[in-house]
């Protein structure tokens, strides 16, 4: 009799230390799947934020070429029209001094006869 107790007791200590392995094996591998989707979320957040920053570098970069390429063609327009009012100004007085050096002739010629 008590040796069909102690194999009873026996057999459920037995069973009590496999349910708890059996429980620790199980929470120490919820744990690893944890720690894995963890790290799988952390690199992808660090995949997202790199390629985020990135875009944003070559927005920054395309925005800085375009307004270097206005500013520039903004200095040429300024250039050719100064360039030109100075054409049109130096023509005006060109056509100015003819017109006051003929009317001088004429009034030249009008006195000599």
């Amino acid at each position: 009799k008590e040796e069909a107790e102690a194999k009873a007791k026996k057999e459920a200590e037995e069973q009590a230390n496999d349910a708890k392995k059996e429980s620790e094996e199980k929470a120490k591998k919820e744990e690893n799947e944890k720690a894995k989707q963890e790290e799988e979320m952390k690199a992808k957040k660090e995949a997202e934020d790199q390629a985020k920053k990135e875009a944003e570098e070559k927005a920054k970069k395309v925005a800085e070429e375009k307004a270097k390429k206005e500013a520039e063609e903004r200095v040429k327009e300024a250039e050719e029209t100064a360039k030109r009012e100075a054409e049109e100004k130096t023509k005006k007085e060109a056509e100015e001094k003819a017109k006051k050096e003929e009317e001088a002739r004429r009034k030249e010629e009008a006195e000599a006869k």
